[in-house]
Order: C-alpha cells, then sequence, then structure tokens
C-alpha cells in the first residue's frame, strides 16, 4: 500500500483485513525505514562535494570583490591595486597547489616559489 508511512507503524495504524488481507506491516515499515536509509547514505556521500562547492563558489566571490577593489584602486594609488591583485594571485596559486597535493616546501610562499614550483622542468 502505497500510503503507509513509518508513523501508521507507531501509532499501531494498519489497514483493515476486510480490504487488503495480506498487508504485511512490519514488511512495509521495513520499506519506509530502507528508502530513509539510503536517502540518509546518499546525503553523507554527498555531503563533502557540495561544502567543496559552496566553498569555491564563495571563494570566487570574494576574489571577484577583491578584484573590483584593485581595479578601483588603480585611479588612486597603482601600487595599492597591484598589492591586492598579488594577493588574490597568491591565494589563488596556494589552492592550486592544496587541490593538487603539489609540495611547496615553505609554509608562508611568494609569488616567486609559486613560480619555480610550476616551471616546466626540461627532460636531461
Amino acid at each position: 500500500m502505497g500510503t503507509y508511512v513509518i508513523q501508521d507503524y507507531l501509532k499501531g495504524v494498519a489497514p483493515r483485513s476486510t480490504y487488503i488481507s495480506t498487508f504485511d506491516t512490519k514488511g512495509e515499515v521495513f520499506k519506509c525505514v530502507y528508502n530513509q536509509y539510503t536517502i540518509l547514505n546518499s546525503i553523507y556521500n554527498r555531503v563533502d562535494s557540495v561544502l567543496n562547492d559552496i566553498h569555491s563558489s564563495l571563494y570566487a566571490e570574494l576574489q571577484d570583490t577583491e578584484i573590483g577593489t584593485a581595479k578601483s584602486l588603480l585611479k588612486i594609488n597603482i601600487r595599492a591595486a597591484g598589492v591586492i591583485a598579488g594577493v588574490v594571485l597568491e591565494n589563488y596559486l596556494q589552492r592550486i597547489v592544496e587541490n593538487h597535493k603539489l609540495l611547496l616546501g615553505k609554509k608562508n610562499p611568494t609569488l616567486a616559489n609559486f613560480n619555480d614550483l610550476f616551471k616546466i622542468k626540461p627532460n636531461l
């Protein structure tokens, strides 16, 4: 029966035997509990991915805001604009290093350190 739910079982409600003589309340409630379990399991398996997507979206929005600030500073002070743009670039490169599990060897790397890490090394 498609409308029988866990709450019905807990209340002791079941269809009358005159309507459905072979109704299995335990079997139906097991199906409902199993459906709830599979829903929760799918959420558990996706939560890291969803949180990572949210984190990436917020990070991209923050970067856009910082770049907008740097653009507006260009008219006032080119060095200040460059500093903000440099920080945005460093943070972006740091995320690449973390996402690809690259070894950098420095706790507070500079753009030069990232540049050295990302250089294409010729085959000797």
